[in-house]
């Protein structure tokens, strides 16, 4: 009770004070009953499969128009007789043609024989 004497509750009202879910627990209680009902409500009487409509179908699907023009031929580039340009492509066809025909197996790697016999001297 000394507490009362500054100003500051004691426990006893502390506990007496009903908190606020105590007090509209009834309401709460309610509420929360009536919107389980509306939900239940709604998912029994609101059809699962509403009618759609049916658009017509077109019996004719017209497909796009396309317009083709002629290409103009086309000019050899200004390299193309070029006779360093030619020689340096029949070398890349020779050297294509080496590396198809090269064999690349491998024979079996065999480790290099090495002097493990080391002396460090002073």
């Amino acid at each position: 009770m000394e507490f009362e004497e500054q100003g500051m509750p004691s426990q006893e009202k502390i506990t007496e004070t009903p908190s606020f879910l105590q007090n509209h627990f009834k309401l709460i209680l309610v509420l929360g009953l009536f919107l389980l009902v509306a939900m239940l409500l709604t998912t029994v009487l609101i059809p699962k499969n509403p009618s759609v409509t049916q658009l017509p179908k077109p019996s004719i699907i017209t497909p796009p128009v396309v317009i083709v023009t002629a290409t103009p031929p086309l000019e050899p580039s200004q390299w193309a007789t070029d006779a360093a340009i030619l020689q340096i492509d029949e070398q890349n066809k020779n050297l294509a043609e080496e590396l198809l025909n090269v064999d690349l197996t491998e024979s079996p790697l065999a480790l290099p024989n090495i002097d493990t016999n080391v002396t460090f001297e002073k």
